[in-house]
């Protein structure tokens, strides 16, 4: 599957890693697989990370309605997770703007978007400047 995470229960973070070719039922089968996670908890805060992405589908209408089927434990009223979308290229950068379109108007959220690592880690209140760094401390 071309999106993978990891929870990080004790600093409250999970990290979602995209690489090649982004289908929307992938992303979702994803959310789905942490939304059922035991550590999984709607207050993490989340750093998407965009970097690995080669291609993805571009049918707005469709990522508006895989939004609204993302399981409720991601976008749970109330909770008040940060989401930071790690996103250093040019084709990165398109995703995030859709993903960032389509998110419009959703209570709750304090949604950046980067281009560098160190800097998605700090806004997180992390301590490693590179994602390797972070994975390695797992």
């Amino acid at each position: 599957m071309p999106v993978n995470f990891h929870i990080f229960p004790a600093r409250n973070l999970v990290l979602a890693r995209f690489t090649g070719h982004i289908l929307l039922a992938d992303c979702l089968a994803s959310a789905q697989a942490y939304a059922a996670h035991p550590d999984a908890n709607p207050m993490q805060n989340q750093l998407i990370d965009l970097g690995g992405v080669t291609g993805h589908e571009r049918d707005f209408v469709k990522v508006m309605s895989t939004m609204a089927q993302l399981p409720d434990h991601l976008l749970r009223a109330g909770a008040t997770p940060l989401v930071v979308y790690l996103a250093p290229t040019r084709l990165s950068q398109e995703i995030t703007g859709m993903v960032l379109k389509s998110m419009a108007g959703i209570q709750g959220l304090s949604v950046s978007a980067v281009a560098d690592e160190e800097h998605a880690l700090e806004i997180l209140g992390q301590p490693e400047r590179s994602i390797e760094a972070l994975l390695a401390k797992a």
